[in-house]
């Protein structure tokens, strides 16, 4: 009995010190600048790997299947997400949220990408320039059981071009229907902007 007991709090702590850890994405060279439609299979993204990590909320419920890959050049930032869903069942309050921070600057980047096409932008951190305007491209693609979105945002939009070995933080969100939030990077509580929570994008 004591022994089943000592067991079970021993894999809680295990799951605990799991959901703890910061998370790590490593950033990928592509050798070609991959087309932005949303489709994420093309020959460009191959040397992306998609996360392994699951998107939860706040208190560790699983999202449906999401996964995403990121890619850059000497020209800038690519990011690709992967929604499991039913195409003809989207919903307006569905939407992709990206976080960027680069190292070193005081600009934080918040990209959203509505899967029906709407798409929105603004600076948050040190300085709060929200609605501000910089360039970056995106793209949506319906699959059969899954849409997926795409960017692409030029290092002169970010006013940063990363160093080999250099870390940013990073998360992804995924919400429904404005109601239900999860995100690849754990959050403590809530939904959104939590910059200590975030993961890591390496270079």
């Amino acid at each position: 009995m004591f022994r089943l007991i000592g067991i079970y709090f021993l894999c809680q702590v295990c799951l605990l010190s799991s959901a703890s850890e910061e998370r790590i994405y490593n950033c990928h060279y592509l050798t070609a600048a991959p087309v932005i439609d949303g489709r994420l299979e093309e020959a460009a993204w191959k040397p992306a790997a998609y996360s392994s990590d699951q998107f939860t909320d706040f208190k560790g419920k699983p999202a449906r299947q999401t996964v995403f890959k990121v890619g850059y050049n000497s020209a800038g930032l690519f990011i690709g997400v992967k929604c499991t869903d039913n195409p003809d069942k989207v919903r307006q309050g569905d939407n992709i949220d990206i976080y960027v921070i680069p190292h070193g600057i005081p600009y934080h980047f918040h990209f959203i990408i509505n899967p029906k096409g709407l798409k929105y932008f603004n600076l948050l951190g040190k300085y709060d320039y929200t609605g501000k305007y910089i360039y970056w491209e995106s793209g949506i693609y319906y699959g059969k059981d899954y849409y997926s979105v795409e960017l692409y945002i030029p290092w002169y939009s970010m006013l940063k071009i990363p160093q080999t070995n250099e870390q940013w933080k990073f998360n992804i969100g995924r919400a429904y229907t404005n109601k239900y939030y999860f995100s690849w990077s754990p959050l403590k509580g809530g939904e959104g902007y939590q910059p200590k929570d975030f993961g890591i994008l390496a270079f």
